[in-house]
């Protein structure tokens, strides 16, 4: 099984390509945040926030899940809900895929998918997070089953 994450983002990158051997940088430096003193600010010994996380999932050394996603920084949480519903809640994978997801950057702002359930997004607004509604990453799922060995794939 192989997972991985191949970006350049929009544009091809960086649009710099490097003398001779035709390979285009990448673009991480957009995604430090420009704003002194924010924990993601540009700094001596730091890394900008990512949205790398192909992910593989093992059971007693052997492969059963390989998650990979497209959607840039909300492709991290994307694959946390998938493998909340998959290893928390004991969902198949196309259940895992198919469920609702939620985005954040890590403080109040939240973005629902819209077959979130309405109780659960009302709850959050109580409780001080701002919701909107909105699209989240798309996710490529591959499962195997170790016993037989079928292969199931899902994606949304």
């Amino acid at each position: 099984m192989v997972a991985l994450t191949l970006t350049h983002g929009d544009n091809f990158g960086a649009c710099v390509t490097v003398g001779g051997l035709g390979l285009v940088l990448g673009h991480g430096m957009s995604r430090f945040d420009p704003q002194p003193g924010h924990p993601n600010s540009p700094g001596p010994g730091k890394r900008p926030l990512h949205n790398m996380c192909p992910t593989l999932l093992l059971r007693a050394g052997q492969p059963i899940l390989a998650l990979g996603g497209t959607g840039g920084r909300m492709i991290p949480n994307a694959l946390f809900n998938l493998l909340a519903h998959f290893v928390g809640l004991g969902a198949t994978i196309e259940e895992a895929v198919a469920a609702p997801r939620v985005h954040t950057d890590g403080n109040l702002d939240l973005t629902m998918e819209r077959q979130w359930p309405d109780a659960e997004t009302q709850y959050l607004k109580e409780v001080g997070f701002n919701v909107k509604l909105g699209n989240n990453a798309n996710v490529h799922a591959l499962s195997v089953n170790p016993k037989t060995t079928a292969c199931r794939a899902s994606a949304r």
